[in-house]
């Protein structure tokens, strides 16, 4: 099909897009329709948000049909967008001689005027789109995302709320209002809020999927699990709060029920994010065949996910594959080199095949990424542990004492390699703590030890802190 006979129904924006850039770079004639600039121009700006390609397009546009008036208005939005008022000012100026009366003239000239805090200004134009909720709703979002960006965060959720006035289901304004209310310490005043918006309208999925989250900010999982259900008894397909609630249950190591509301999130947005954590709560299932399966269905989606690579390397190490599974671990780590899950599962995996010096370099990336790992510190003094260095293991046990001084596992520990290391006094003092911390705990000595003489003499301290004893 040629340019001349293009029309948008029968070709993808995508292909054309393509065109138009080969066109570009051979330096060819571009004759296309005003409407194909149009929809290139918003392809790139919008879709993509690749402002310097868009205001090419526009301007390559323009060279043919100068007084486009859609091309005109998207410029103008753009340089609005890239905080360039004056001269999104400037061309209103030539398309207010041609169409003095358009509406979207004056829903830009609005923007335009509370951007400069001309707020007298700003309702003199109001005046003419005051009767256009649409256009209404759209200045306001745009106000609240520009304030936003501008770190005016009170000026945000304030044009926000007049927003979602004129339409109360916007999601990105309710994200970005959640946004915003954790970053200024304010999730009590957003709780008012839309405890405010429920009040009003019982069947506000948003609002209730908004309660959720501030539920979950502040640990109160049994009432943002409510607030989830009410969102999701109202629209059963939002996927947000189905994902909340699958994230929550998989916190509380109720993995069937994760999995149940992970597969709804995902049979109504199929997304590698939803993929990956149906993939975990099959892991925690102990279901490897149909973990790999979404972890690797994740990676079709997107094979730039970390997490995936990630899942499928874990998947690998459970099976005992531990060379396999180094692969993906590495993969994962070469595309998120910030996670310290990724640097533990690697100091396992490299341990299992005996690598101890990888495998410490490995433990020792992960530590510095998250001191208070307690499960990384464990494992790397594991490392050491085996092979009888019980010295070295200890002292990475006490440097992850002073990190989580409250750690109870770690004082078990720490008595468990003082008494291989015939240090049996000092051992004493950190099982003692140890037990002040969590007499429960006491339960774990029993896998290192197996003679009958080390464990009574374990046991008569153990007796001694037994609680109302």
């Amino acid at each position: 099909m040629s340019e001349e006979e293009y029309h948008p129904d029968q070709l993808k924006i995508e292909d054309l897009a393509h065109a138009y850039e080969h066109r570009l770079k051979a330096k060819k004639p571009i004759n296309y329709p005003e409407e194909v600039f149009v929809a290139l121009a918003e392809y790139y700006f919008v879709d993509l948000i690749q402002s310097q390609k868009a205001l090419n397009v526009i301007d390559v546009g323009l060279e043919k049909f100068p007084n486009s008036f859609d091309l005109l208005i998207l410029k103008t939005k753009l340089y609005i967008d890239e905080d360039s008022l004056q001269e999104a000012s400037e061309i209103l100026d030539k398309l207010e001689l041609y169409h003095p009366f358009e509406k979207e003239i004056k829903f830009l000239r609005a923007l335009i005027a509370y951007l400069w805090a001309d707020e007298e200004q700003g309702k003199y134009y109001l005046e003419h789109i005051k009767d256009d909720p649409q256009l209404l709703n759209a200045l306001y979002v745009q106000l609240g995302f520009s304030n936003y960006n501008n770190g005016n965060f009170e000026d945000s959720l304030k044009f926000f709320k007049i927003s979602l006035k004129y339409d109360a289901r916007n999601i990105l304004v309710v994200l970005e209002m959640l946004n915003i209310y954790f970053l200024l310490g304010k999730a009590d005043e957003g709780l008012t809020y839309f405890k405010d918006l429920v009040d009003r309208d019982p069947y506000n999925d948003l609002a209730w999927y908004a309660l959720g989250m501030i539920y979950r900010e502040d640990e109160l999982n049994d009432e943002a699990m409510e607030a989830f259900e009410y969102a999701v008894a109202i629209n059963d397909k939002m996927e947000y709060a189905w994902f909340q609630m699958g994230s929550i249950n998989l916190n509380l190591t109720n993995y069937q029920k994760a999995l149940q509301c992970f597969l709804e999130a995902n049979k109504n947005v199929p997304s590698a994010e939803n993929l990956i954590h149906i993939g975990a709560a099959y892991e925690h299932l102990e279901s490897y065949t149909e973990a790999m399966k979404n972890y690797k269905l994740a990676l079709k989606l997107d094979d730039t996910y970390a997490d995936a690579w990630y899942g499928v390397g874990s998947v690998l190490f459970e099976q005992d594959k531990y060379l396999e599974s180094i692969n993906f671990i590495k993969k994962a780590i070469k595309l998120d080199n910030s996670n310290a899950d990724y640097f533990g599962l690697l100091g396992d995996a490299e341990t299992k095949l005996g690598n101890y010096v990888s495998a410490d370099e490995a433990y020792h990336e992960a530590i510095e990424l998250n001191p208070i790992d307690v499960d990384i510190w464990l494992n790397w003094s594991l490392l050491y542990f085996e092979p009888e260095s019980y010295q070295r293991a200890f002292e990475i046990i006490e440097e992850a004492i002073i990190e989580l001084p409250s750690e109870a596992d770690l004082y078990y520990r720490a008595a468990v390699y003082l008494i291989y290391n015939s240090q049996i006094k000092r051992a004493h003092d950190f099982l003692e703590d140890a037990l002040l911390l969590d007499y429960e705990g006491h339960e774990q000595l029993y896998d290192f030890f197996s003679k009958l003489e080390t464990l009574k003499a374990l046991q008569k301290i153990i007796d001694k802190y037994r609680p109302n004893k």
